[in-house]
């Protein structure tokens, strides 16, 4: 199967696409590498990962609507795991716009899987 995964460069999108890689699955890891989290981490797990030649990254943000209908245009995935993670702003002033970023990204994909995508599994992490 040919499997999307979002967050790929997180800890958990990089053990899922690992664990996907080894049971033979092509795996697109899409990851837009922001700085909320020391990069060189997030390239260090994308390392792990590119030695699978089944493995494909993309740098991409999930709020360029454009890039992301360019992307299910041209790769007909199988399934979608959504594990893109926007963490909580830290003060109160910026909850409101962390959630809506959340919240318009993933209705974003969740319209164009409709549409695209065999199946989809959203999880929602939230700190």
């Amino acid at each position: 199967m040919k499997i999307l995964v979002t967050g790929a460069a997180g800890f958990i999108g990089m053990h899922t696409s690992l664990r996907l890689l080894k049971q033979g699955h092509e795996v697109v890891g899409l990851d837009n590498l922001n700085a909320y989290y020391d990069v060189r981490l997030k390239d260090y797990r994308l390392q792990q990962l590119q030695p699978f030649a089944n493995f494909r990254f993309v740098k991409m943000d999930l709020a360029d609507r454009e890039s992301i209908e360019a992307l299910f245009r041209y790769d007909w995935l199988d399934f979608v795991i959504y594990l893109k993670s926007f963490y909580m702003a830290r003060h109160l002033f910026w909850i409101i716009d962390s959630s809506r970023t959340n919240f318009s990204e993933a209705l974003l994909v969740v319209s164009i899987c409709r549409i695209r995508v065999k199946k989809q599994f959203f999880k929602f992490l939230y700190r």
